[in-house]
């Protein structure tokens, strides 16, 4: 039975730059609570980013033809009545960051300060318990420490701020850490509060690797969730992040569940967990050290470094080959050359090109390519 006194649990996801994937982040784990709790268990996502609008412009391209809402989080924000949110499934809902048909209105809102926003979000999540009975709202911010993203954040249980492993990156995200501590006026454990989220780690690296040097400062905030770089996923999530089944089979799905979990883990929304979620907690430890992105373990190529090596020799022998035509067909080097056309040096040159590409290519794109080809051949009919 629930409580309509109770308020929404508040999850904002924050950085301190953007590009480092919180639209991404925010969005999936609202997909994943839609996914793992209770249907009676409503989560609202909004787009609070009024600069940048990535879900707002996502939904454009997804949800139109399902019909668009012409609420906003602007137009509240501007003194319009709350109205009924887009609804995306049954338990799940998402208000964009200007109506889809009205940018304009977002200028109403630019130069609110923070005491002004807070009081805005607080009447709003008001408003949303007590009209469509939402048990938590998901924010995404603003790239930047702004009047948006520190509101959101002053409002919030819990903080995920997200980075990835490079300097600035991280230095963004500890700088966003001190504005925030600069804003609290109530004396809360901002440690307990802030959950940090590394993204996009190169697939040079690993654990071990994480857990050192600059990202070793992270052991001084608890628990922190490590997501490995996954070639395709921007892919699958343009496509429609809260349907498309590749993203379920994807490594950042499992460590957005993992991050769920430690959410609800120690909050009041702890007896929701499902049994799914409780064991994912349980291997939380295993699981954050899991940066295999190869999403088919069962169809993987046999030995896949050697199969590059091999490929790799090949094309270069191939290179060679052509080097040694066009010396032939400029210097008879060899003393025969009457054979070489126009049209066969245009075909070799592609094959030439080709080649080229592949020598140059990094070792792991090449490896992720040599793992798609394998899966689209076995019958994945999967797009990634």
């Amino acid at each position: 039975m629930k409580n309509d006194n109770e308020n929404p649990f508040i999850i904002s996801v924050v950085s301190g730059k953007g590009g480092v994937g919180k639209t991404r982040i925010a969005t999936i784990l609202a997909r994943v609570l839609s996914e793992n709790l209770s249907k009676n268990f409503k989560i609202l996502l909004i787009d609070f980013d009024v600069y940048n609008m990535g879900l707002t412009n996502l939904l454009k391209q997804n949800f139109q033809k399902n019909g668009v809402s012409n609420f906003s989080i602007s137009s509240y924000l501007s003194n319009e009545e709350y109205r009924e949110p887009l609804k995306i499934n049954s338990n799940l809902y998402v208000v964009p960051a200007v109506s889809l048909d009205e940018e304009s209105e977002k200028s109403k809102i630019l130069s609110m300060s923070t005491s002004e926003l807070v009081e805005k979000l607080r009447d709003f999540i008001r408003d949303a318990r007590s009209n469509n009975q939402v048990d938590c709202i998901i924010i995404d911010n603003t790239g930047i420490p702004d009047n948006f993203s520190i509101a959101s954040s002053l409002v919030a249980d819990k903080i995920l701020l997200i980075t990835q492993s490079d300097n600035v990156s991280w230095w963004g995200a500890i700088n966003f850490y001190h504005i925030y501590l600069n804003e609290i006026k109530n004396g809360i454990d901002a440690k307990n509060k802030i959950q940090f989220v590394v993204n996009n780690i190169p697939v040079k690296y690993d654990f071990e690797d994480m857990n050192k040097g600059t990202m070793g400062v992270l052991k001084n905030f608890g628990f922190s969730v490590f997501i490995p770089f996954e070639y395709g996923l921007l892919e699958s999530f343009d496509e429609n992040p809260f349907e498309n089944e590749d993203i379920e089979i994807s490594t950042f799905y499992k460590k957005i569940k993992l991050l769920s979990a430690i959410i609800l883990k120690n909050s009041r929304l702890e007896n929701l967990m499902s049994d799914s979620q409780k064991e994912t907690y349980s291997n939380k430890d295993e699981l954050n050290k899991d940066f295999d992105t190869k999403l088919d373990r069962s169809k993987r190529i046999m030995n896949v470094d050697n199969f590059v090596n091999v490929l790799k020799l090949v094309f270069g022998g191939i290179i060679a080959l052509y080097g040694i035509i066009i010396l032939n067909m400029y210097y008879g080097v060899f003393g025969v050359y009457d054979w070489v056309n126009i049209s066969k040096i245009l075909i070799l040159g592609v094959i030439f090109a080709t080649s080229l590409i592949i020598i140059l290519m990094p070792r792991d794109m090449f490896k992720q390519i040599i793992i798609f080809t394998s899966r689209k051949s076995n019958g994945f009919k999967r797009r990634w």
